[in-house]
């Protein structure tokens, strides 16, 4: 597949608006902080270690840093089976990992480590600033001082370029 073959691919991925899950409730599942581990869940963490330095998953739950979180995992169980809807992964997520839970598990880490973090000062300023504002609409999420932000655009991009079996073609959406 040619440089432009794949632009083109991607550019099909993200005018169908089913590759995108529903909008406010990907801004609210992104909004999760996580849980500090606790002393029990640490002692199982260095338990799970194996040599080689790799961290078996938990159950349902993105572990990053010394963070579970639980909302990221439901966000990248969703786009997970999006990509894995039959259509696209024919046409455009051919080499997505048949493990799923390895795959929600990178999912999940990428974006916790990706997404932008920005303080209720910042909001104003921010090119986010109507999604967040939206956020900070619903109940529950209105009396926080840091959200978070990130265009699904931007995911979708991103594993597009992971898991469509062309890596080769398009380096730069790595």
């Amino acid at each position: 597949m040619s440089q432009s073959s794949v632009e083109e691919a991607l550019r099909q991925v993200l005018a169908d608006p089913n590759s995108f899950i529903e909008h406010k409730k990907w801004l609210t599942l992104l909004q999760d902080y996580g849980e500090p581990l606790s002393e029990t869940e640490q002692e199982e963490l260095d338990a799970k270690r194996a040599p080689e330095g790799k961290t078996k998953p938990f159950k349902q739950r993105v572990l990053y840093g010394d963070r579970l979180h639980t909302d990221l995992y439901k966000l990248s169980t969703m786009l997970y089976i999006t990509y894995q809807a039959d259509d696209k992964a024919v046409k455009w997520f051919d080499n997505l990992p048949k493990n799923k839970s390895e795959a929600i598990h990178k999912i999940g880490q990428w974006i916790v480590k990706n997404r932008t973090q920005v303080a209720i000062t910042d909001i104003q300023s921010h090119v986010g600033e109507s999604d967040l504002t939206e956020v900070m609409g619903i109940e529950g999420y209105e009396d926080r001082e840091l959200y978070y932000y990130m265009p699904q655009r931007e995911a979708i991009s991103h594993f597009f370029g992971v898991w469509d079996g062309h890596q080769e073609d398009h380096e730069a959406y790595k």
